[in-house]
């Protein structure tokens, strides 16, 4: 299994990306099983896309969507005809925000340990009227013309999908959504949020981890 690197623009690390793949793999490929840093988002346009996630294979087809969380192990593009499909990728703390409240992280914080146990597929009758074919291609159409002002764009339509996948977790799951929602808010976070607090024009997560004796991970 392989460890993929972290996405780079310009030779820069970035914390997104949008790529639109046409393919036809008709043909027995090498396994492809790979993890990463990113929560990935499967949006499919065309054809059928076969995708393994942990132990599962999945069928990403037209306005389906499928997460796959950061570092979970997965290999996407499984197909016997002409595919199409846009993939989303963007690290986690790209759902935190400085103005955020110290619930706020948390709630977030613990959606996102919890994630396993939420859907994560959505097929597209279940997304009518969420809008996610004009926010998956208008990401896309950003990214690849890189006008000003791009990254705040995608930044924007990222939160706008989570919030709406948030929401159907919500109608799915809503005890485990409860329990986020409630809950006291983690002690490791608020000593995160703290020593950021103290530190922000020196900070990283390796030294933030360091300060609260966590792994960076």
């Amino acid at each position: 299994m392989i460890r993929e690197n972290r996405e780079k623009r310009n030779n820069v690390d970035f914390p997104f990306s949008c790529k639109k793949y046409v393919r036809y793999e008709r043909q027995i490929m090498p396994s492809k099983i790979h993890y990463h840093d990113y929560i990935e988002l499967v949006y499919g346009l065309s054809g059928e896309c076969s995708c393994i996630v942990g132990n599962q294979r999945i069928t990403v087809r037209r306005g389906d969507v499928l997460m796959i969380a950061d570092g979970e192990p997965h290999e996407i593009g499984l197909h016997d005809e002409w595919t199409s499909y846009i993939i989303i990728k963007f690290l986690p703390e790209m759902l935190f925000s400085w103005g955020h409240t110290a619930h706020e992280y948390s709630t977030v914080f613990s959606l996102l340990k919890n994630i396993d146990k939420l859907k994560r597929f959505f097929p597209a009758n279940e997304t009518k009227g969420l809008n996610f074919d004009y926010l998956f291609t208008n990401m896309l159409d950003e990214w690849d013309n890189a006008k000003i002002g791009y990254n705040m764009t995608v930044r924007a339509r990222i939160l706008e999908i989570f919030t709406q996948i948030v929401r159907i977790w919500h109608e799915t799951s809503s005890e485990i959504i409860k329990q986020s929602a409630n809950r006291n808010i983690n002690p490791l976070l608020q000593d995160a949020i703290s020593y950021i607090e103290k530190n922000y024009c020196d900070v990283d997560r390796e030294k933030c981890a360091c300060a609260i004796g966590i792994t960076p991970s």
